[in-house]
């Protein structure tokens, strides 16, 4: 399961070598070739105030993501974690995960929390307030617009992954917060995870493991 947790979340990115002439390099993903897509014609300047004001309202979704290891391999969402899971960021540094193994209901997770980088620009922090010695998931943002972000994750972020052979150097995310009220408030009803639950009870599935 704690390939599953790990967000963020939440959370970011498909980063190609460099965003300053991303739309001059070839993509060799689906991925990139969508965000080299989103970044054309972007003038490159982040709005972090409109991210992080939509980011502590909304529902964070991830779309897509890949992991880009030291010796230049690329790993997909079937080589490594799920990071699909649903995210909710609070203003009081808390943060929400949601998961779903059927036939057990939606519930989330709080144990983990978030905040705003004073070492990094344009970056939150993601961690797991019941680590003795958390390491954070920095999410830098490089893109956001229309409520569609792109990030690229390093740090704790990188260590789920089942490659073997070549460490994970970052990871790549594209996906999107949703603001309407429908969704906000149908991920606010979701109850917190209960180890009543026979699923979770019986399969030890609980979300943070």
């Amino acid at each position: 399961m704690k390939r599953i947790i790990v967000m963020v979340a939440l959370l970011a990115t498909i980063v190609l070598p460099s965003c300053d002439n991303e739309s001059e390099r070839t993509p060799r993903t689906e991925l990139e070739a969508l965000i080299q897509n989103l970044m054309r014609d972007y003038d490159g300047q982040v709005d972090m105030e409109a991210f992080l004001t939509d980011a502590q309202k909304g529902v964070w979704f991830i779309s897509d993501y890949e992991f880009y290891l030291a010796n230049g391999e690329i790993k997909g969402p079937l080589d490594g974690a799920s990071l699909l899971s649903p995210m909710m960021l609070f203003p009081d540094g808390t943060c929400r995960y949601f998961i779903c193994v059927m036939p057990a209901p939606m519930v989330y997770s709080d144990s983990w929390r978030w905040n705003v980088s004073t070492r990094h620009e344009n970056t939150i922090e993601i961690f797991n307030s019941e680590s003795e010695n958390p390491i954070p998931s920095l999410l830098e943002l490089w893109y956001y617009k229309d409520g569609v972000f792109i990030m690229k994750g390093k740090g704790a972020i990188t260590s789920y992954t089942s490659n073997d052979t070549a460490s994970v150097d970052y990871c790549l995310i594209v996906g999107h917060i949703a603001t309407d009220t429908e969704t906000v408030n149908q991920y606010l009803s979701y109850g917190p995870y209960n180890e009543e639950y026979p699923y979770y009870r019986d399969n030890d599935s609980r979300p943070d493991r």
